[in-house]
């Protein structure tokens, strides 16, 4: 549970100690002000308690009604993103009849021993000619 106090102040229900009660939280004024300029239409719904290493975060959604244009179907385009496990995402570009005009795939970077090593021998030889 969640109860906005004042713009920088919430409390929130967490289950602590054996038992529930609310734990007043400051929040950063950056935040605050993000939220008010940016999200002052859109509605609030309940924030989500997350631990991100050894720090706690509230992230907070908002919700917002999109009206889409009223356009034939034979003059859509779309693009799709998949969220994948091999690679961080695909996106696909697709006709009404799904016809694909485009794909790409983005892999997460990993450095492995050997780009480690290149990445070395490129920075020797940059500072060798200099």
């Amino acid at each position: 549970m969640y109860v906005r106090e004042s713009d920088d102040t919430a409390k929130l229900k967490i289950y602590i100690r054996n038992t529930w009660d609310f734990l007043t939280v400051q929040l950063k004024r950056t935040d605050v002000n993000y939220i008010l300029n940016h999200c002052n239409d859109k509605k609030e719904c309940s924030p989500t308690l997350q631990k991100r290493g050894k720090e706690w975060f509230l992230d907070f959604p908002f919700k917002e009604k999109v009206y889409l244009k009223n356009t034939k179907v034979e003059e859509q385009t779309i693009v799709a993103v998949d969220l994948g496990l091999n690679h961080a995402c695909v996106c696909s570009v697709m006709n009404y009849d799904g016809t694909i005009l485009g794909r790409e795939f983005f892999q997460l970077f990993k450095r492995t021993r050997l780009s480690r090593t290149y990445i070395k021998s490129n920075q020797k030889e940059a500072t060798n000619r200099s």
